[in-house]
Order: C-alpha cells, then structure tokens, then sequence
C-alpha cells in the first residue's frame, strides 16, 4: 500500500518536467527560436561537413543549414510529444490501478499456490482496460498539443498552427505504436510464466 502512495505521488512528475520544457520552448519569441533553431541546425551541419565533405565552404554549409532548419524544427515537434505522450501515460496507468492484496489459503488460485500458506499476494485491477488507457493517453496528449499551438498564438513573433498539432500527433502515434509493442511483449512473457 505504501509503494502504490509513493507510484501516485511520483507518477506524474515525468510528465510535469516535460510540460514545462514543452512551456519554456513554446513561451520563446519568435526571435529567440527561430535563433535557437538556426544555430542548432548550422552546428548539426559544421559537424556533418567536417565529417563527409570537408571542403565545404560557408556558403554551402549556411545554404544546408538553411535547408535543414524546418526538417529540425519539425523533428523537434515529433520528438517532445513522442516523449509526452510517454509521460501522459505513466500517470493514466498509475492512477487507473488498483492494488488488492489477497491471503494465500488453501483454497486460493492456481497463481497463487506457489505462494507459502498464510502470506498476502500483492495483485493489481486496472480500472480502464490497456487499449483505454491508450486511447485516453493519446487525446489528452492531443489535447496538450492544441493548448500548446493556442499558447504560441499569443507569444510575440510565433503563431499556432493545426499543421503543428498534427505534426505533434506523428509523435504521439508512434510512442503510442511503441507502448503497444512493449505491452505485447510483457503479456506475453507473462503468459509463458504461467
């Protein structure tokens, strides 16, 4: 019991830390990112210059870095909500879960017989079945992309773009895609267990 308190209290604090880099980022003039962005993007290609074409001079390297900034910006889009969407769902699976405790008896489940008689067994009840709390991870982390396109809008020099929040969903669909891979793999392990 105590261990399910400290889950509830830890659970959404990924989740809290990545909202607020996402908040930092989106709270940044139009000036400041877009600097931000460019000098990333030069520096992505000095390296890559220096490593495959080290004659490059600074007009092709400014002229790829150019190129290569909506490519960064728009990767960075699908990466802080691939990663959100992570964190949204730790705190849905925590809080939609339920923990019993149960008393090995002579009379108990197939699970639990390898259990000596006499001891509690520690079992878990999930209020919202896996593909639930998949699709309500997945519309509240929509949600927050909206909220973040409608946060820019008012920053000075950036706007809120719906091309954004579906760029954000690319993301969420893949660490969605990925959640649903690792589930997969731990049901079954847990299948070949019993």
């Amino acid at each position: 019991m105590k261990s399910s308190l400290i889950k509830r209290i830890l659970a959404p604090i990924p989740l809290l830390i990545m909202l607020s880099v996402i908040f930092l980022f989106s709270s940044q003039d139009g000036t400041s990112s877009g600097g931000l962005s460019s000098g990333l993007g030069r520096a992505i290609c000095e390296i890559f210059f220096a490593v495959f074409k080290k004659d490059a001079t600074a007009d092709e390297i400014t002229a790829a870095a150019e190129a290569f900034e909506p490519f960064l910006r728009k990767g960075a889009h699908v990466t802080e909500y691939f990663i959100l969407n992570f964190t949204v769902f730790l705190p849905v699976t925590v809080y939609c879960t339920t923990e019993r405790h149960i008393l090995a008896t002579e009379s108990s489940a197939y699970a639990l017989a390898k259990l000596k008689k006499g001891t509690y067994h520690s079992t878990s009840d999930s209020i919202l079945s896996f593909p639930l709390r998949l699709i309500v991870t997945c519309l509240l982390s929509v949600a927050l992309a909206a909220f973040d396109e409608l946060h820019q809008y008012f920053v000075p020099g950036r706007d809120g773009r719906v091309l954004d929040v579906a760029i954000d969903s690319i993301g969420i669909a893949l660490s969605a895609a990925l959640i649903i891979i690792v589930y997969l793999l731990i049901s079954r392990n847990r299948r070949k267990r019993i």
